[in-house]
């Protein structure tokens, strides 16, 4: 049966401290702007998602109907049409997910499932993007691994952020990787099982500094890595967020030449 758990704001560990109060606001303050803020936003998400659903169903149904044969720029124009309001739709849901950590009324269904059946099932959803840009996708999953109790919806959720960063930042020729393996995990207790599972690619490399920052809330930086801020941001810290509460921790390595690797762990199911 399945397990149903709000996770609460609190309990998101973040790579950086709170800021402090400012002079002049009590939290009282604070905290009504941010209950304003935390509903205008879903408001604002919905209210957009609905006309991107319709220009994107329409644009595919123009795609799969069309009559007369159409030029290459027409056809270029028409993916581009399909793709950004696809990529639109995803950052609204993300956009409401936030919305819904913020206020910590997102709900987990926690169950027993597969985590090689969840990556394989958004590798298969991701390969015709990869093959179209041209990047190699690969991957090491086991036919068999250990059950983990986890929300399977949310997990696929982290592997497509995951695919889709790495996607983004490598280049015609590149290759992208994702690993899954069994190791014992380094805290306590310390006989716990858990599983690694690991997204590599051959793409621009993260600054030592950056990696830090990464799993943040997005910012704007002139100065830092391009791959350590921007809408990317939001769909990492969402991964973030999403793998702490199903008690694993996410990371990256990376340095100034080519490649990264982005990492995150899932306790076996007992």
């Amino acid at each position: 049966m399945a397990r149903t758990q709000s996770v609460p704001r609190g309990s998101r560990r973040t790579c950086e401290a709170d800021d402090p109060a400012s002079p002049g606001k009590s939290p009282r303050n604070r905290s009504r702007k941010g209950r304003r803020r935390g509903g205008l936003l879903p408001r604002i998400s919905r209210e957009l998602k609905a006309p991107l659903t319709s220009i994107r169903s329409a644009s595919q149904a123009v795609a799969r109907a069309r009559t007369g044969a159409l030029s290459r720029k027409q056809e270029r124009m028409l993916r581009i049409i399909t793709e950004e309001s696809a990529a639109l739709v995803c950052l609204i849901e993300d956009l409401l997910d936030m919305a819904e950590i913020e206020s910590g009324k997102l709900a987990l269904k926690f169950r027993g499932c597969s985590l090689t059946e969840v990556a394989r099932a958004a590798l298969d959803c991701q390969r015709p993007r990869f093959r179209q840009k041209g990047v190699e996708l690969l991957d090491s999953l086991p036919a068999l691994c250990p059950a983990v109790r986890a929300d399977a919806a949310r997990l696929r959720q982290v592997f497509d952020h995951l695919l889709s960063n790495a996607l983004k930042f490598t280049p015609a020729g590149g290759r992208v990787e994702v690993k899954l393996r069994r190791e014992r995990s380094c805290s306590d207790p310390p006989a716990l099982q858990e599983l690694l599972i690991g997204v590599i690619d051959t793409g621009e490399g993260i600054p030592r500094q950056d990696l830090q920052r990464l799993f943040a809330a997005p910012r704007t930086d002139p100065y830092g890595s391009p791959r350590a801020g921007g809408a990317d941001g939001l769909g990492l810290s969402l991964a973030k967020f999403l793998v702490e509460a199903h008690g694993g921790q996410i990371w990256a390595e990376s340095g100034p030449g080519p490649g990264s690797s982005f990492f995150f762990t899932l306790p076996i199911a007992r």
